[in-house]
């Protein structure tokens, strides 16, 4: 089970100590919402307790560090807006179907999922972005 003391374990002596320890007061409730998030996941084979728990402390990472830009931008996607411009600069937006962060209306972290990749069920969506088939473990 992915714990603050296991996180803490799992950035130390990485380059990345030092940021994620700059958000102490927010690590738990990143935690938390990361394994949330890794507990929609579906998967054809049960992976690893030290995978999930690898996962959820690359999502927390993420969720901690992802400038609000990035996660407006997510949003838009998610949304299923496809371009917008803003002064001199416009963007033309992937759709979310074409992402493979994207799964189930939740933006993943791509080192997150590689810790899992290979244990996710084959991915059919219904129209509510749902995964359809397989059977989840994270729980």
């Amino acid at each position: 089970m992915a714990t603050l003391e296991g996180a803490n374990a799992y950035f130390a002596g990485t380059l990345r100590e030092e940021s994620w320890n700059d958000h102490e007061a927010q690590k738990q409730a990143a935690l938390n919402d990361a394994s949330s998030m890794i507990s929609r996941l579906v998967f054809s084979s049960r992976p690893p307790t030290s995978s999930i728990d690898n996962a959820i402390y690359e999502q927390a990472y993420c969720l901690l560090e992802m400038p609000l830009e990035m996660m407006e931008r997510q949003r838009n996607i998610l949304s299923g807006m496809k371009s917008f411009t803003a002064s001199k600069y416009s963007e033309t937006l992937q759709d979310a179907d074409t992402l493979s962060n994207i799964i189930g209306g939740i933006a993943f972290c791509p080192a997150a999922l590689s810790w899992l990749s290979k244990y996710l069920a084959p991915k059919t969506k219904a129209k509510s972005g749902k995964i359809m088939n397989g059977r989840g473990y994270c729980g």
